[in-house]
């Protein structure tokens, strides 16, 4: 993944104890690293849209005041920022256009059959 404590996140939920017959513990880890990953996707890639204009918004007041040193890299960090979130935005909207494409795919297939 491109997210390195995705790993991690993954880890920890499957290490966690269940009892049961295998296919029952199979299903529990499952579930576990769902609802863990599903968190994590909310509170680390959440509110994407609100976090961009946020930066855009601080962005451009560093812009509209003294320029000094620490108001330089103040507005560097933050355009990395918000190329950061930018990316994850671009990477959202490959992921739901792939997934609309495929239903629409799908759904065209069953014409046919």
């Amino acid at each position: 993944t491109k997210e390195p404590i995705s790993g991690t996140i993954i880890q920890e939920a499957w290490g966690k104890q269940v009892r049961g017959n295998p296919s029952f513990i199979l299903c529990s880890k499952i579930k576990t690293i769902k609802e863990a990953l599903k968190l994590w996707n909310k509170v680390h890639f959440g509110r994407i849209q609100e976090k961009i204009k946020q930066l855009e918004s601080e962005i451009t007041h560093l812009q509209s005041s003294q320029p000094n040193p620490k108001s330089i890299q103040k507005e560097n960090q933050l355009k990395i920022q918000l190329q950061d979130q930018l990316r994850h935005e671009e990477t959202l909207w490959r992921q739901k256009s792939r997934i609309n494409w495929l239903t629409t795919l799908d759904l065209n297939t069953k014409f046919y059959h």
